[in-house]
């Protein structure tokens, strides 16, 4: 196998375990913050029953205070998810353009010198 054919091959499996690696994460990242939010939607909704429920005005003030500040954090953790998706995007194009650039490797054969030997 030549050198061209054997870093092609390297070039291959590099390729194939990077977007492996990147895929797994991407998917892991978006499964945590659906997640997240999936969680902060049902304690905002239970918070809301909650506060059906309270008789005091006080109390009820408070509350609506608390899930203001969960519907915030949701709102931050649904930009967050549109944060990650623009950084996956520009991985995977990292990787796209570094895959690029060893692609466009050449090779050159330059003669270094020349031995000669006789036999007698």
């Amino acid at each position: 196998m030549g050198i061209i054919e054997e870093n092609r091959n390297r070039n291959h499996h590099f390729f194939n375990e990077e977007v492996a690696k990147l895929e797994n994460w991407s998917e892991d990242v978006r499964n945590s913050i659906k997640f997240e939010i999936k969680e902060l939607d049902k304690e905002i909704k239970t918070c809301k029953t909650e506060a059906r429920k309270l008789l005091n005005l006080e109390q009820k003030v408070k509350e609506q205070r608390i899930i203001k500040h969960l519907e915030k954090k949701l709102a931050d953790k649904r930009y967050n998810q549109y944060q990650n998706e623009d950084e996956i995007e520009n991985r995977k194009d990292k990787l796209l353009d570094e895959v690029e650039q060893r692609l466009k490797q050449q090779t050159t054969e330059i003669e270094l010198f020349t031995i000669r030997w006789n036999i007698v």
